[in-house]
C-alpha cells in the first residue's frame, strides 16, 4: 500500500473514531431553588428558570482559552480515552442566557462521556471551583453552585454568594 493510500485510509479512521464537536444544546431550566445569605443566616429562596445554550467551543478558539487554564489544573488529556468502564474525552463548553454572548467567564472544563459509535451520552462540566453543570445533550439537566464558606471565614455580616441547585431538559438545536 503506498503512503498516500494509507494517509486516505488513516484519515477515514479519524474520522470514524474522533467525535466532531459536540452539538449545540438548548436547556431550559423546569426548575430552582436554594439559599441566600440575609443578616447572617441562610434563607430559603426560589429563583426564575433560565433557558441556557450550552455548546462546545474549540479548545483553540478564544473562549477555549479559559477552558486550556482550568484543565490545566486538571492534567489536561487531549483525544479519546479509553478504559474497561467505557470512553471520555475532555471538552470546553460555553453556556449563556438565550440572547446574551459568551464571555470567557462562561466557559467550562467538560467531559464528554461517549456511547455507542463514540456518541455523546453525557456531558459533565466544572466552571470556577464552585459552579459545575451535568446534562445529556437531548435529555436530562442538572447545575449547582455551592460556594459557601463552610470554613466559617466570613462573618456573619458578610455577604456570601448564593447556593443553587436547578434541574430541567436540554434538546439538540443544531449539529
Amino acid at each position: 500500500m503506498g503512503l498516500g493510500k494509507l494517509a486516505s485510509v488513516l484519515a477515514a479512521c479519524a474520522i470514524l473514531t474522533v467525535p466532531a464537536l459536540g452539538a449545540t444544546s438548548l436547556c431550559v431550566e423546569s426548575g430552582s431553588t436554594g439559599f441566600n445569605w440575609q443578616r447572617g443566616a441562610w434563607v430559603e429562596a426560589s429563583y426564575t428558570p433560565e433557558q441556557l445554550i450550552v455548546r462546545e467551543v474549540p479548545l483553540a478558539d478564544e473562549l477555549g482559552l479559559m477552558c486550556r487554564v482550568r484543565f490545566n489544573r486538571q492534567n489536561l488529556v487531549e483525544g479519546i480515552v479509553r478504559t474497561d468502564y467505557g470512553a471520555s474525552r475532555n471538552a470546553c463548553y460555553v453556556m449563556h442566557v438565550v440572547g446574551g454572548e459568551p464571555s470567557a467567564a462562561d466557559t467550562y472544563a467538560c467531559v464528554e462521556y461517549l456511547g455507542d459509535g463514540d456518541a455523546i451520552s453525557s456531558v459533565s462540566c466544572q466552571g470556577n471551583v464552585f459552579q459545575s453543570f451535568n446534562f445529556q445533550p437531548s435529555g436530562e439537566w442538572v447545575s449547582t453552585r455551592t460556594y459557601a464558606a463552610p470554613d466559617g471565614s466570613a462573618t456573619a455580616d458578610q455577604n456570601r454568594d448564593s447556593l443553587v441547585l436547578s434541574i430541567g431538559k436540554c434538546s439538540v438545536i443544531a449539529p
